[in-house]
């Protein structure tokens, strides 16, 4: 690096510097006046700045500023007396000098002086000193040159600014014990000047940031609003992850954690950020992958806004810090023969046999740990949100990745949900694969890589069916709409109330599936999935497929609509009569064919696959109805072939999680027979779980509870997928809590 020292003014400086040494000449002839600090140093590195502060030798800024004002015939100076942070007691003035090239040029002017500081206190007092004086009680060499305004020269009391400032070295002027002692935010400082500068910390200065002492006095004399300052600040360059490092090794990202965790159930349970992370899909310490990941981000958002960079890169921080926690260390076990063994690994980097250990639910433990530590430092509350939503999100988009068979739908939802949060999927994709890339120092195998392109590929795909952003938030029924959809037979509309946020909810998965849902389908839908909060009729669904004998079917609404046309006060018995004249023909199509046997044939491979893809079609374009058709009729033909039985349960499951009341007795009783006899079918066993944890069936709760713990031990990722599946309102909630619980310990 090349440091020019003579400064090269723009017209503006020129002008305003010559207003300067018409003043000095003419009326204080004894007076140097400088620039000082970052402009000196900017303007040496051939970088304009706007930020001009002045230093005056031998008489008060405010003096000074007032002979300026009162040469050019314009308002006094503005005196303050203590700066708006409140950290020194400073006298300065600003003015306002007009140049004429229209800029209004704000000029700060302050006294030569020295800081004497007490024990307890950053804040000092302010004696009149010499221009050397003051430039050796600056933090930083490289800040403390100076340049005359009257001689038109850079002067380097230290002699070693200049030099440094060529090397990049990052010093105190003085002993920086004493400098961090007398101010010990200056660590703080001198970290953030090595980021900008991608300098070199100077060896003494590096030890002085180090010692525990110093350290300890940041907690008795530092605000922690000029911390978090100090910090976002640093977070801003692109060279950031240099920062984190330096806060890290010197042992103050530590120190910061450790004091936000007092008094919480992390309070002595945190493992270092060296912590060996115990797992063959990680060969980096938690801090390796940390750090990796932060560059990663930085590259990934090497163009975004400063500020958005630095939440992201925050995020990147502490987005696995909750596997530090003790509490969620799980030692993973393989059975064999019924006995447990330690699953073990090969470590690569020591070729050591070790046992795996997982972290179930760190993102969430990170997501409660992120927002203890940015509280501590008084960031603000947006931005803790902001950085606590990327950090609770950021395993959603790799478990996408791990399920291939993951419909449009469930694309749809996941772009939804993060759009509901205020985070653009792109932006968590670009975080996502931050991450993903993290895993190991240098490159990345091919395998994640094209992983990772086919999920960005498929999210695409997605959000081009989702139309504008605006889209993706309106609902498909509105409040009123959904109010409107449920009025009584006098046309009143339904009272608003907390139900409403379930059928809310619904919709929202409505819309997720076929993006191109119209009011009336989904008023149709809304209404077969939420009965209970209709009018209440003297006969349901499930009363008229009884007084039929019949499996759920369009026929059913017609029937509804019917019954809800019966005068007030007729009984049960009268109304089921009256159905029964109205509608023989369902009463004529009674057969015992759902009786026969079902053969031991198996499916042709090219029928089944016409039949997924049938299924899956239905489903997700909302058509329940005929999905449960087709589920009846493949039940019939090929019921005992096992991919059909397993394609046949996890349809049926997934339809129930929509309307529960599409349940045929006759094809359940099949499939939940098979299970019974097949125990060893945990893809068959796994989907009947769920059904029954939605369906109010007479299977008792003991043997619910036998077929989840056979299953959880079989495929706990399908039964966990099983479970996030469910809607918030099934029957078996307690059972499902318990499982997820179980799923969590594994």
């Amino acid at each position: 690096m090349e440091v020019d020292t003579n400064i090269k003014l723009t017209p503006d400086e020129q002008e305003l510097f010559n207003i300067i040494e018409k003043v000095v000449r003419e009326y204080a002839p004894s007076t140097q006046v400088f620039a000082v600090g970052g402009w000196t140093r900017d303007k040496l590195l051939g970088v304009d700045s706007n930020d001009i502060d002045l230093m005056v030798s031998n008489m008060a800024g405010e003096d000074f500023a007032k002979l300026i004002t009162e040469y050019m015939g314009i308002k006094d100076p503005n005196v303050i007396k203590e700066n708006p942070e409140a950290s020194k007691h400073i006298t300065t003035a600003k003015a306002y000098i007009p140049l004429s090239s229209g800029t209004m040029q704000e000029v700060d002017f302050a006294q030569a002086r020295q800081e004497v500081y007490s024990d307890d206190s950053r804040i000092p007092n302010l004696q009149p000193a010499s221009p050397e004086e003051d430039a050796y009680r600056r933090d930083l060499t490289i800040n403390s040159l100076f340049y005359d305004i009257v001689d038109k020269k850079v002067i380097d009391f230290t002699g070693k600014g200049i030099k440094d400032l060529l090397t990049m070295t990052i010093r105190t002027p003085e002993d920086p014990v004493k400098t961090f002692e007398d101010d010990p935010l200056r660590i703080f400082r001198t970290i953030r000047f090595a980021a900008k500068y991608n300098g070199k910390i100077d060896p003494e200065t590096y030890s002085a940031m180090e010692n525990p002492k110093l350290r300890e006095l940041i907690k008795q004399k530092v605000s922690k609003e000029r911390i978090s300052e100090e910090i976002e600040k640093m977070l801003k360059y692109p060279n950031s992850e240099m920062a984190i490092q330096l806060l890290k090794n010197t042992g103050i990202l530590e120190d910061v954690i450790n004091e936000s965790i007092v008094g919480t159930q992390y309070e002595g349970k945190m493992m270092p950020f060296e912590m060996d992370q115990s797992n063959p899909h990680h060969e980096l310490s938690v801090w390796g992958h940390t750090l990796e990941t932060i560059t990663n981000t930085l590259k990934n958002f090497a163009e975004d806004d400063p500020e958005k960079r630095a939440l992201l890169t925050l995020a990147a921080l502490f987005h696995d810090i909750g596997k530090l926690y003790s509490g969620i260390h799980k030692p993973r076990f393989d059975k064999n023969d019924g006995n447990e063994t330690p699953r073990e690994y090969v470590d690569p980097a020591t070729n050591e046999k070790k046992q795996v250990v997982s972290y179930p639910g760190h993102e969430v433990e990170s997501a409660v740990l992120a927002p203890l530590v940015m509280k501590y430092l008084k960031f603000s509350n947006k931005k803790i949100k902001e950085v606590q939503k990327l950090v609770e999100s950021h395993m959603k988009m790799h478990e996408y990745t791990r399920d291939k068979t993951r419909s449009d739908a469930e694309f749809r939802k996941l772009i939804r949900e993060l759009t509901e949060i205020g985070i653009e999927y792109t932006d968590m994709f670009r975080f996502t694969l931050a991450d993903a890339y993290s895993k190991k120092k240098g490159e990345v195998d091919p395998e994640t890589i094209a992983t990772y392109n086919e999920l960005s590929k498929r999210l695409e795909e997605v959000r081009a069916t989702m139309g504008e952003k605006d889209n993706i938030l309106s609902p498909v029924l509105s409040g009123s709409d959904i109010m409107e959809a449920f009025k009584d037979k006098n046309g009143i509309p339904k009272k608003a109330g907390a139900w409403m946020k379930e059928v809310t909810n619904f919709t929202k998965t409505l819309k997720d599936r076929n993006p191109n849902m119209t009011k009336d389908e989904a008023i149709a839908l809304v209404k077969n999935r939420f009965p209970e909060f209709l009018p209440k009729s003297i006969l349901d669904g499930r009363d008229i497929m009884e007084i039929f004998n019949q499996p759920a079917g369009a026929w059913v609404k017609e029937v509804k609509d019917f019954v809800s046309t019966l005068p007030d006060g007729i009984t049960k018995e009268e109304a089921a009569e009256k159905v029964k004249i109205q509608f023989p023909q369902y009463l004529s199509q009674i057969t015992t064919a759902s009786k026969k046997e079902i053969p031991i044939v198996a499916c042709p491979k090219h029928l089944l696959n016409q039949k997924k893809k049938e299924l899956k079609e239905s489903f997700e374009k909302g058509e329940c109805y005929k999905a449960a058709a087709i589920i009846k009729d493949f039940v019939n033909n090929f019921g005992n072939d096992e991919d059909v039985l397993n394609t046949v349960a996890r349809y049926l499951f997934l339809i129930f999680t929509v309307d529960p009341t599409l349940k045929d007795r006759d094809v359940l009783q099949h499939v939940f027979t098979k299970a019974e006899s097949e125990i060893y079918n945990c893809t068959l066993g796994c989907f009947v779980f769920g059904i029954l944890l939605i369906l109010n069936t007479a299977t008792e709760d003991k043997v619910i509870r036998e077929i989840g713990n056979r299953v959880v031990k079989l495929n706990p990722d399908l039964l966990s997928a099983v479970l996030k599946c469910l809607p918030d309102d099934i029957k078996k909630d307690k059972i499902k809590k318990e499982f997820e619980k179980k799923i969590g310990n594994k």
